[in-house]
C-alpha cells in the first residue's frame, strides 16, 4: 500500500515536512508488513481446516450481529420511550457490536481467505492493517460503553433524586463525542506502536482494558451492595418506605428509588450483559499476555485466533441479552417487527386485489 496526496496549495516548506511524514509513515507500514508476512509460513499450513472452521463460525456470527444489532438500533431510534441516557449509552454498545458484525469479521475472514489462497504477497497487508484498526476501534469503543453504562447505574444510585437533572441527555451526548474522540486518538497511538513494537502495544491495550474491567466491576459491586441494603431496610421497616418512593426508579422515568423491582431488574439485566463482556474478553486477554511474554508460535496464534472468535461472538450474544432482560427493549423490537410484517400483509393484499 503506497501512501500518495495532492500537494497542490501547499508552499515548498509544507511539501517538504508532508513528504517526511508520507516516508515515516511508509517506512513504518512496510516494516509491519515484512514482519506480518514473515510470520505467516509457521502457523497456516498446520491448522489449515481449523481457520476454515473459525471463518465459518465468524461468518453466522457476522450475520446475527448485523441482524440483532440493527434491529436494538433501530428501535432505540424510533421509540421515543427509550430516548433516555442510560439507553443512549446501551445505543453506543450496540452501535459498536453491530461495528464488528459488519465490518471487524468481514475483514477477518477476507483476510483468512487471502491466507488460504496463498494470495497475501499482493493484498494480505493492506487487508490486515485495516482489520487490525477496525478490530481495535471497536473493542476499545465497547469497553468505554461498558465502563460508562456502569457508571451511569452507579450515579443513578447514589445520586437518587438528583440523577435525573444530573444525568441529563445533553451531557450524555457529550460523553459520547468524547468517548469516540479518545477511542480514536487511542487506534492511532496503537497502530503507531504496533508498527514497531506489536508484543509490547497488545500488552499494553490488555492492561488498559484490565483496568476497565476492574473499574466497571467496582461499580457492579457497590451498586449490588446498596440494593442488597435497600432490600434489607423495605423488609425491616416496610411501613417506613412511602408507596410513592417505590413507584419510581432511576432508569424508568423521574425517579428515584432503589428498591423498584423493575430497576433493580435492569441493574441485574446489565449486570449479565457485562459478565458476558468479561467471559468472552478475558480469555483472549489472557492469550496477549501470553503472546507479549513468551512471542509467538503456531499454538499460541492459534489460541488468540479461537480466543478472539470468542471475542466476537459478544456482538452476537449482547443483543440476545437485551432480549432476554430487558422488557422496553423487548417490546421495542417486537413492535417493529409487527409494523413491519404487518406492512408485508397490506401490500401483499393489495397485490392479490390487482
Amino acid at each position: 500500500m503506497t501512501i500518495n496526496y495532492d500537494t497542490t496549495g501547499f508552499t515548498p516548506n509544507q511539501t517538504s515536512n508532508l513528504v517526511k511524514v508520507r516516508d515515516m509513515l511508509q517506512a513504518e507500514y512496510e516494516s509491519w508488513c515484512n514482519n506480518e508476512l514473515r510470520t505467516i509460513p509457521q502457523w497456516t499450513k498446520s491448522f489449515l481446516s481449523t481457520y476454515i472452521v473459525l471463518c465459518a463460525v465468524n461468518g453466522l456470527f457476522a450475520l446475527t450481529s448485523f441482524i440483532n444489532n440493527s434491529l436494538v438500533l433501530i428501535a432505540i431510534t424510533k421509540t421515543s420511550a427509550l430516548h433516555k441516557p442510560s439507553y443512549m449509552l446501551l445505543f453506543l454498545l450496540a452501535a459498536s457490536d453491530l461495528g464488528v458484525g459488519c465490518i471487524v469479521l468481514p475483514l477477518y475472514i477476507l483476510k483468512q481467505v487471502l491466507l488460504i489462497q496463498d494470495n497475501y504477497h499482493t493484498s494480505y497487508c493492506s487487508v490486515a492493517l485495516f482489520y487490525l484498526a477496525f478490530s481495535f476501534f471497536f473493542t476499545v469503543l465497547s469497553f468505554h460503553a461498558i465502563l460508562a453504562i456502569s457508571t451511569d447505574r452507579h450515579l443513578a444510585v447514589y445520586l437518587q433524586n438528583r440523577y435525573t437533572v444530573t444525568v441529563t441527555k445533553k451531557r450524555v451526548k457529550i460523553v459520547v463525542f468524547c468517548i469516540i474522540a479518545v477511542t480514536a486518538v487511542a487506534l492511532l497511538v496503537f497502530l503507531h506502536l504496533g508498527t514497531r513494537a506489536k508484543p509490547t502495544a497488545n500488552a499494553a491495550v490488555a492492561v488498559v482494558l484490565l483496568f476497565y474491567l476492574i473499574i466497571a466491576t467496582l461499580n457492579f459491586v457497590r451498586i449490588n451492595r446498596v440494593l442488597k441494603k435497600q432490600r434489607m431496610a423495605v423488609r425491616a421497616h416496610p411501613s417506613a418506605i412511602s408507596s410513592q418512593s417505590l413507584s419510581r426508579a432511576p432508569n424508568c422515568a423521574n425517579t428515584n428509588a432503589v428498591g423498584n423491582k423493575k430497576y433493580t431488574k435492569a441493574m441485574q439485566s446489565m449486570s449479565y450483559v457485562f459478565g458476558a463482556v468479561v467471559l468472552c474478553y478475558t480469555p483472549v486477554m489472557i492469550m496477549w499476555a501470553v503472546n507479549s511474554f513468551m512471542g509467538s508460535d503456531t499454538y499460541i496464534h492459534l489460541g488468540v485466533h479461537i480466543t478472539g472468535t470468542i471475542v466476537y461472538a459478544n456482538s452476537s450474544v449482547n443483543p440476545i441479552l437485551y432480549y432476554w432482560r430487558i422488557p422496553d427493549i423487548r417490546e421495542a423490537v417486537g413492535k417493529l417487527l409487527q409494523i413491519r410484517r404487518n406492512r408485508r400483509i397490506d401490500v401483499a393484499a393489495s397485490n392479490s386485489r390487482k
